[in-house]
């Protein structure tokens, strides 16, 4: 619209603030009564975030709004648990701001809750996360996992595992030899990425110890139990749950504590023979040395320790 008045240049001017007075006073959008309505019925695509309104016209607008102005947790939790074989049940803790399971721990960074380029311990959180859970993540106490079926081939079945059963322990099986080791749960996690990972500690039987050329001699007079004792590893990993294989037995007891009990017929009757086991000591596998009595959970100053239910 031409107009004989000069237009004021200015950076961020007012809508309409100099042309207002040239506008003839009938235009249809002064009317308010005939302004369009926005209606959200017309835009179906709510956002299923608890406390957020945005809506969007098609399903490209809402997956855009979901990348740019929610958390991977926001969506995961509106999700549920989206994985048959895996349920992490119960309440959690976040890693940060809460330490790292103390017997398994891993790189957090203090400063970035997202990584960095060239901060040191951001850097090193990437290289952990290579085959292991990476921080903020989700610390919780009981996962159930679909294992396979103890007597029945070809069927699987749900088991539940605690951190704070000591003696009731999951075994995984050996992907290089085929071995089944039993092992020590100490952390149970789901990660910024969604994947969920189990910290633990591996049981050696002795046909493994004596592979790395354990000396057995460092025992003393207590002695090992070739077919029934393990020895437990202080070097804790991460591994997904999914490689839980089943439910075994790990009684915290010496030899005639498990000598009393077999012939009592006091052992566990929940699993198979072969996956009843006792252990009384813990070493170091990277340098084979004996490091003491066995570990066990929990322990009161273990952030895993604080979640609830």
């Amino acid at each position: 619209m031409g107009t004989l008045r000069q237009r004021l240049a200015v950076s961020t001017p007012a809508t309409d603030q100099y042309i207002q007075h040239v506008w003839p006073t009938d235009v249809p959008w002064q009317d308010r009564k005939g302004l369009a309505v926005s209606l959200k019925a017309a835009q179906p695509y709510a956002c299923a975030i608890k406390g957020c309104k945005f809506c969007g016209t098609n399903q490209e607008s809402l997956a855009h709004h979901l990348r740019t102005r929610h958390s991977k947790y926001e969506i995961l939790d509106v999700l549920g648990n989206t994985d048959p074989d895996v349920e992490l049940v119960g309440g959690y803790v976040m890693v940060p701001p809460f330490a790292p399971p103390i017997r398994a721990p891993m790189p957090v960074c203090p400063y970035h809750y997202r990584n960095k380029i060239r901060c040191p311990t951001c850097e090193d959180i990437k290289s952990f996360a290579k085959s292991g859970p990476m921080p903020p993540l989700k610390l919780y106490k009981r996962v159930k996992v679909k294992v396979p079926h103890e007597t029945v081939k070809g069927d699987y079945v749900q088991r539940t595992f605690n951190l704070q059963e000591a003696e009731r322990t999951p075994y995984i099986v050996n992907e290089e030899t085929g071995a089944v080791q039993h092992v020590q749960l100490w952390a149970i996690c789901e990660d910024c990425r969604g994947e969920k990972y189990v910290g633990l500690s591996v049981f050696w039987d002795y046909y493994a110890l004596k592979d790395i050329g354990f000396r057995f001699s460092q025992l003393g007079k207590a002695g090992f139990d070739k077919q029934h004792e393990l020895i437990q590893d202080v070097n804790p990993i991460y591994l997904p749950v999914t490689r839980i294989m089943g439910v075994s037995f790990t009684l915290n007891t010496d030899r005639s504590g498990w000598n009393q009990k077999k012939n009592t017929n006091q052992l566990p009757a929940a699993a198979h023979d072969s996956l009843v086991k006792f252990s009384r000591f813990a070493f170091d596998s990277k340098t084979g040395e004996l490091k003491g009595d066995r570990m066990l959970f929990p322990s009161a100053y273990d952030s895993a320790a604080a979640v609830q239910g």
